[in-house]
C-alpha cells in the first residue's frame, strides 16, 4: 500500500512523526544500544563532576591538593572514571554509527523498490536527478528527522533533569534564578520554529530542482556541445544556484538567530544567578554550580540547533514515504498460459489522450503475433497492458480465462534497451543469474554478437559504459535480444526490433527468431514487412482499435 502523503509538504506533523518512527521500529534495538551508551557517558560526566566537587570542596577546607588526590577514595574514582569515559565516548559513536547505517540502508532499499514497482508511464516522466534527490539527500533527512525527534523527546529532556537535579545538590540557593531565563530560551525556539518551517519545503525544492537540472546537463552534454550552448547552460544552472542560495540563505538566517540568542540567554542566566544567588553560596559551592549552569542550558540551547533539522527532516520525509510500499505477499509466478484474451481494453495516459479505445484480442501460446501501425497510435502501450506494466482503464485481459496478463512469463527486448549494469557479463546474468559463460556465448551467437565481443581482450567483462554508451546502437539491441534470448521465459516480446540493424545482422536475428516461433510465443511491434510476413496473426492498431490485416 502507497503512502497518501504524495506531496513532499502534504500531511500533517503528527502524521509525519508517527510514519517516521514507524521507519524506525526495526531499528530500535540498536539505536536503543547507542543511547545506553550514551546515557552511560551522561551518567560518567555527573559522576566525574561530583568528584571534582568533592575535591574542590577538600581543596578549599584547606586540605593540599595533591594530599586530596592521593586518597583512594578520590584519585582512584576519578582514575576509574576518566578511562571509563574514554572507553565510552570511543564506542558510543561506533554504536550509534552502526545503527544509522542499518537504518539508512534499510530506507534506501524499500524506497528503491517502490519506485522499480512504478509503471513504465512513470518512469516516461520521471527525472533521474529528483529520484537520486531522494534516495540519497531525502534518506539522510529523513534519518536526521528521526534523531532529531529522538533527541527532542527524550535525550534532551534527560540532560535537563539530570544537570538541574546535580545543580539541586550541589547549590539548591541557585537552582531557582536559573529557571528565570526559561522564558526567554522558549520565545527563541517559538521564532526560530516558525521561522525554519516556513522555508524548509522551498528549501528542498531548490534543491531539487537543481539536481534534476545538472542530471539532465550531464546527460545531454554532447548535444549542447553541438549546439555550442554549453556557455548558456551553465549561466541557467548559476542562476539556479542563486534562486537556491536565497532559500538557503533564510534559513541560516534564524539557524544563526537561534545559536546566537541562546548563547547570549545562557550567560545572562549565569549572571542572573550570581546576582540572586551568590551571596548564599560558598565558594565551593559556586565553583562548582556555574559549570553546572552551562551544562544545564547546554541541551536547552541545542533545542534551537535541532529545530532546523526537524523541519528539513519532516519535508525529507514526506517525499520519501511517497516511495515506501508494503510488501505485498509473494505471488507464485506463472509457469505458462494456454490462451491470453483482451476484451473491450481502454487506456489513456490523460484525458485528453486516449490510446486504446475498446481493444479486443486472442492469442494462443506459441504464435507469433505482429501488431503494427502508425507512429503514436499506441502499439508500444498495448505491449505494455499485455505483459502487465501498465493497467487498462477498462476492459479486462484473461490468461486462461482467468484476470492476468503475461507478467513473469515474458523476456523484454525494448525500443531504447535499458542496460543497469556496467558489463556485458552482469547485463546478460539479469535474465539468468545462474547462467554459464558457454551459455553466455551462445546466446551472444544467436544475437549476432558473439564475434563483436570476442574481439575485445576483456571479452565477456567488457565494460559498456552508462547505459551501454559505449556501444553502436545495433550492438545495444543485440545485446538486449541476447539477454532476452538467455531467459527461459515463455513469451518472447520484441518492440521494433531490427531498426538498428543492417542487412547482414538482420539475417541472423530473423533465423533466431523462426528459431523461437514455436517453443515461444512471439509478440512483435514492427513496421517491417519481413517480420510481418513470418507472422501467424497480424494486427494493425489503428484509431484505439485492433483489427486483422491480410
Amino acid at each position: 500500500m502507497e503512502s497518501r502523503l504524495q506531496d513532499p509538504q502534504s500531511g500533517s506533523g503528527g502524521e509525519i512523526r508517527a510514519a517516521a518512527m514507524g521507519l524506525f521500529a526495526p531499528h530500535r534495538g540498536r539505536f536503543a544500544w547507542a543511547s545506553a551508551l550514551g546515557v552511560a557517558t551522561l551518567i560518567g560526566q555527573l559522576l566525574l563532576l561530583a568528584v571534582f566537587w568533592q575535591l574542590i570542596r577538600e581543596v578549599t577546607d584547606g586540605v593540599p591538593t595533591l594530599e586530596a588526590l592521593s586518597e583512594w577514595r578520590t584519585g582512584g574514582a576519578l582514575a576509574g572514571l576518566m578511562v571509563a569515559l574514554g572507553v565510552l565516548r570511543w564506542r558510543a559513536p561506533l554504536a550509534q554509527m552502526q545503527a544509522e547505517q542499518g537504518f539508512v540502508e534499510d530506507l534506501q532499499t524499500r524506497m528503491l523498490g517502490g519506485m522499480l514497482r512504478r509503471p513504465p508511464s512513470f518512469w516516461a516522466k520521471a527525472e533521474i536527478g529528483e529520484l537520486t534527490h531522494r534516495l540519497n539527500d531525502d534518506v539522510t533527512g529523513t534519518l536526521a528527522y528521526v534523531r532529531a525527534l529522538f533527541q527532542t523527546r527524550w535525550l534532551v529532556p534527560v540532560r535537563i533533569v539530570a544537570f538541574a537535579g546535580m545543580l539541586a545538590w550541589i547549590a539548591p540557593e541557585v537552582l531557582l534564578p536559573s529557571l528565570l531565563v526559561l522564558p526567554l530560551f522558549a520565545l527563541v525556539l517559538l521564532v526560530v520554529g516558525k521561522g525554519v518551517a516556513g522555508v524548509a519545503a522551498r528549501e528542498r525544492d531548490s534543491r531539487v530542482a537543481h539536481s534534476s537540472r545538472l542530471s539532465q546537463l550531464l546527460s545531454g552534454a554532447e548535444i549542447l556541445s553541438a549546439f555550442d550552448t554549453r556557455r548558456r547552460a551553465v549561466d541557467a544552472l548559476a542562476r539556479q544556484l542563486r534562486a537556491g542560495y536565497a532559500q538557503a540563505l533564510s534559513s541560516t538566517r534564524y539557524s544563526a538567530f537561534g545559536s546566537q540568542a541562546t548563547e547570549f540567554i545562557r550567560i545572562a542566566g549565569v549572571l542572573a544567578v550570581l546576582l540572586f544567588g551568590a551571596e548564599s553560596l560558598e565558594p565551593g559551592a559556586m565553583i562548582g554550580a556555574i559549570p553546572l549552569l552551562f551544562l544545564l542550558y547546554s541541551p536547552v540551547a541545542e533545542l534551537a540547533r535541532l529545530l532546523p533539522q526537524l523541519a528539513r527532516g519532516r519535508v525529507a520525509t514526506a517525499a520519501a514515504l511517497e516511495f515506501l510500499q508494503e510488501e505485498s505477499a509473494a505471488e507464485e509466478a506463472p509457469r505458462g498460459f494456454s490462451t491470453l484474451e483482451v476484451r473491450a481494453l481502454e487506456f489513456s495516459y490523460d484525458d485528453s489522450h486516449e490510446v486504446l479505445r475498446g481493444a479486443d484480442l486472442q492469442l494462443r501460446a506459441g504464435e507469433w503475433v505482429a501488431i503494427t501501425g502508425e507512429s503514436g497510435q499506441g502499439k508500444s502501450t498495448l505491449l505494455k497492458l499485455l505483459l502487465g506494466a501498465e493497467h487498462p482503464k477498462a476492459g479486462e485481459i484473461l490468461r486462461d480465462g482467468a484476470p492476468g496478463s503475461l507478467k513473469g512469463l515474458c523476456a523484454l527486448v525494448t525500443q531504447e534497451p535499458i542496460f543497469p549494469e556496467r558489463t556485458v557479463r552482469e547485463n546478460l546474468l539479469l535474465a539468468k543469474p545462474d547462467a554459464s559463460d558457454e551459455e553466455l556465448w551462445h546466446a551472444l551467437a544467436r544475437a549476432a554478437l558473439a564475434e563483436r565481443i570476442g574481439r575485445e581482450q576483456s571479452g565477456l567483462d567488457l565494460d559498456i559504459g552508462e547505459g551501454g554508451k559505449a556501444l553502436s546502437g545495433g550492438e545495444r539491441e543485440r545485446l538486449s535480444l541476447a539477454r532476452a534470448l538467455l531467459s527461459d521465459a515463455p513469451v518472447l516480446a520484441l518492440d521494433e526490433p531490427g531498426v538498428f540493424l543492417d542487412a547482414g545482422h538482420r539475417g541472423r536475428i530473423l533465423e533466431t527468431l523462426r528459431e523461437e516461433h514455436g517453443p515461444r510465443t512471439l509478440l512483435v511491434v514492427t513496421h517491417e514487412g519481413d517480420l510481418l510476413d513470418l507472422a501467424d496473426q497480424k494486427l494493425r492498431l489503428d484509431g484505439g482499435k485492433l483489427s486483422q490485416v491480410s
